[in-house]
């Protein structure tokens, strides 16, 4: 989760701002796409168990599902960060990209991720427990700069970078990252490695 809504019955159980929901209700999340949908469909003050990553170890919490209000400012109409159940709003527009949901740099998400007027590349919302993503240490916050040192201003210029390293030949793409006021390297398969095959490590290296 990029974000907990302050107040939220998942800020009250300790959710925080880079976990990764892998089970809601038991039921498995493989794309966190589909987490808002869930919420949705469960019913107003029902507790269930959220099993979340964090810091390399699996943890699992009671939550109630609340209501949210409607005067209530959550960004891109999506409350994923807070398990609150609504009955209006649009659906964020998160684009996915290998794994990442991925947004341009809103005055909402700079705001969030505390990133000045200036600051170019787009932002990874979320990531999808299991993806090459995931396994390589992207992770929510992260601003995806350049890919193969090209820059990247939307989710298009990101996918078109990774067609353009498999058309190519090439078996990893190098994705310049800025977290947390560092900039980093990280390799990223240009295809998803099925599941059983042999995986490949991730390099990061800090700039």
């Amino acid at each position: 989760m990029l974000d907990v809504t302050k107040g939220s019955p998942a800020d009250k159980a300790g959710l925080q701002a880079g976990d990764v929901i892998t089970s809601f209700d038991g039921k498995e999340i493989t794309e966190m796409r589909f987490l808002p949908r869930m919420v949705a469909e469960t019913k107003i003050g029902k507790s269930i168990s959220v099993t979340y990553w964090r810091n390399n170890a699996s943890k699992t919490v009671q939550i109630t599902v609340g209501e949210l209000d409607e005067s209530e400012d959550v960004a891109d109409n999506e409350d994923q960060g807070g398990f609150h159940k609504k009955s209006k709003g649009k659906a964020a527009t998160y684009e996915s990209v290998m794994g990442m949901q991925v947004s341009g740099l809103t005055p909402k998400i700079r705001e969030q991720l505390n990133l000045g007027d200036n600051q170019t590349g787009i932002a990874v919302m979320e990531v999808d427990h299991g993806s090459e993503a995931a396994k390589h240490g992207i992770s929510p916050g992260d601003v995806i700069l350049d890919i193969n040192g090209t820059p990247v201003k939307s989710a298009e210029d990101l996918r078109k970078g990774f067609e353009s390293a498999r058309a190519s030949g090439r078996k990893f793409a190098l994705l310049k990252v800025f977290r947390e006021k560092d900039t980093a390297f990280v390799t990223l398969p240009t295809s998803e490695t099925k599941k059983g095959s042999k995986k490949d490590k991730d390099k990061e290296v800090d700039e």
